[in-house]
């Protein structure tokens, strides 16, 4: 049995799996900068913590298997509301190891004046392309320094703090969002299956548990997950591209190393 969270962990857990989120052009929650005094004039001066300049960042779309990236989300409050703010590394930098080891949750909270944090990598993209569906965007006008490593906002994710206990690993999350992750002929995917057929095609892979995991390791995968009765995972090469597209709606699981995977079959009667 994996062990419930508490209704704070609600939206670190539901966006923690997205991967790159459905993506935002909103503003990001209620900002406190305890960086160093920072001046932005055409360039943006890297500062430790802090807003960044409000310029679209690079559409940075393509070219993605097994690229690093991370993902940073503070969550605030308002009233009964709980808002994760998803800020991403894609289209700025890789991530940079020593500056993310260094970060501390503390130090996200206090600048963000946020409850909680969630240090999301470093994580490694299994898919080969990111495309846009009507009405959704791959950019954000919005940028944060977090530690000296500039991101951009991609998702807000609102939970009440009324909502039941979600998040257990291989329980499937419902994300409100638009976007295709576009898989090419010729590449593998790596699946689960569940118990009613549904099968979800990892998006990424996680080095938060394992920080040893690699991309060589995931055909091989199944033989270390503890999966639950029912669940199996697999691997093939395609004959033919496929795309996983969240209209609106996305399904998504975790394993227990944390690497996140969209549905991509309805299993038979699963709508």
């Amino acid at each position: 049995m994996y062990p419930k969270r508490h209704a704070l962990g609600v939206a670190l857990t539901a966006v923690a799996a997205l991967g790159l989120s459905a993506c935002s052009s909103g503003t990001g929650g209620v900002t406190t900068d305890t960086s160093v005094t920072q001046t932005i004039d055409g360039e943006p001066t890297v500062v430790e913590f802090g807003p960044g300049p409000e310029n679209e960042n690079p559409p940075v779309t393509t070219d993605l298997r097994d690229a690093r990236y991370c993902e940073m989300i503070p969550v605030t409050r308002e009233g009964t509301t709980l808002t994760a703010w998803v800020y991403n590394t894609l289209g700025f930098n890789d991530c940079p190891d020593d500056l993310w080891q260094a970060i501390t949750e503390d130090e996200v909270k206090e600048a963000y004046n946020a409850l909680e944090a969630n240090l999301n990598g470093p994580r490694h993209w299994v898919l080969d392309e990111i495309g846009a569906q009507q009405g959704g965007v791959t950019t954000s006008k919005e940028t944060w320094f977090f530690g000296g490593i500039q991101m951009a906002l991609r998702a807000q994710v609102d939970t009440s703090l009324r909502q039941g206990s979600v998040g257990q690993m291989y329980t499937v999350n419902t994300v409100t969002r638009q976007t295709t992750w576009k898989y090419e002929a010729g590449q593998p995917v790596f699946e689960l299956t569940d118990p009613q057929g549904s099968v979800y095609t990892m998006q990424s892979y996680s080095q938060i548990i394992d920080p040893n995991l690699s991309y060589d390791d995931l055909a091989d995968l199944g033989s270390r997950l503890q999966l639950p009765e029912g669940w199996s995972y697999g691997t093939r090469i395609l004959d033919a591209p496929l795309d996983v597209v969240a209209d609106g709606t996305a399904y998504v699981v975790d394993d227990d190393l944390n690497n996140a995977y969209q549905r991509s079959v309805a299993g038979p009667g699963v709508s």
